[in-house]
């Protein structure tokens, strides 16, 4: 229970879009991001180059090719720097399942208080035993089952 109200005043102090984790990650990729070239096309995509490493991003579907931004929901390095060439704030592109609105809803619920042990009435049922454990019938095997098509191990002298 004071899990959910801890968490409750955490989101109620947040100033960003999103929590402080996501809020660290993201000032992780946005250092990241700065290094990267841009080869805009025109309309909603870009190449995002990077000396050999390159990648394409597309603003308006929200995806890149590393799958970064698909996965997590936030923007990778790549899509942030081709944010800022659009003239975007990286942010506004984040999924809302960071957002604040979203964290309330899911400690929306209260759990209510519940009587402790003494206050519960034992019905007068039996209490489950375990189970019997039987011996299978027949003699153990020690060795494996060889195959028809095996030889029979041969007893007698070795020779050299």
């Amino acid at each position: 229970m004071t899990r959910i109200v801890n968490r409750r005043v955490e989101c109620s102090k947040w100033h960003e879009k999103y929590g402080l984790l996501i809020k660290k990650r993201f000032y992780e990729i946005k250092k990241e991001a700065v290094a990267w070239i841009v080869h805009w096309n025109g309309e909603c995509g870009c190449e995002v180059k990077k000396g050999k490493k390159q990648c394409t991003v597309r603003l308006k579907k929200k995806s890149c090719n590393c799958r970064g931004w698909q996965l997590s929901g936030i923007p990778c390095a790549h899509a942030v720097y081709a944010i800022w060439h659009d003239g975007g704030d990286p942010d506004d592109y984040s999924h809302n399942y960071y957002s604040p609105q979203t964290f309330m809803k899911s400690y929306q619920y209260a759990l209510q208080p519940i009587n402790g042990l003494h206050e519960c009435k034992k019905k007068g049922l039996e209490p489950i035993l375990p189970l019997i454990i039987r011996k299978t019938p027949g003699k153990l095997r020690k060795n494996r089952r060889k195959l028809k098509n095996e030889p029979k191990k041969t007893i007698g002298k070795l020779v050299r």
